[in-house]
């Protein structure tokens, strides 16, 4: 039905990805190595077809930053919702597959949850390194609340 947008979405797909970089690399540019693990992070989530080999690469990744992980926030969270959809989605796929009484919509819906839980991982590592570099620079704020004013 949508054979003829194919190209449009896939390139707005892409466009979409690229906007990430130029934010990324002039607010992060002390930290190259981050910007690639943040960026790799982020093509897991919204790559037009995306894949385990995606994200199983940022995740090796981040054992650099170890340093970083007690700064974030919703580590149990985005654990328990990867965990959820790591489990569930084998599942979710037999059901659709071999045994027929399920349909795409059930695999969709867990990949759905997947990309959430990648998406808290990154935008909460992203948090911790952001709040490392502010403690470094402002040592008198360290351990102290952030509030928006």
């Amino acid at each position: 039905m949508f054979d003829s947008f194919r190209e449009f979405f896939l390139g707005v797909f892409w466009l979409h990805l690229g906007g990430y970089v130029g934010g990324l690399c002039i607010r992060l540019r002390t930290q190259p190595l981050f910007i690639i693990t943040s960026l790799l992070g982020i093509f897991a989530i919204f790559k037009p077809y995306p894949s385990i080999s995606d994200t199983s690469l940022y995740f090796a990744l981040l054992p650099l930053y170890r340093h970083i992980f007690p700064l974030m926030r919703y580590n149990f969270f985005a654990m328990a919702t990867i965990l959820y959809a790591t489990l569930l989605g084998p599942a979710f796929y037999y059901l659709w597959i071999y045994a027929g009484s399920g349909n795409a919509n059930f695999f969709y819906a867990i990949t759905l949850v997947w990309s959430l839980g990648l998406s808290v991982v990154v935008g909460d590592l992203l948090f911790a390194v952001l709040r490392d570099e502010w403690e470094v620079e402002r040592p008198d704020m360290k351990g102290k609340d952030v509030r928006r004013i």
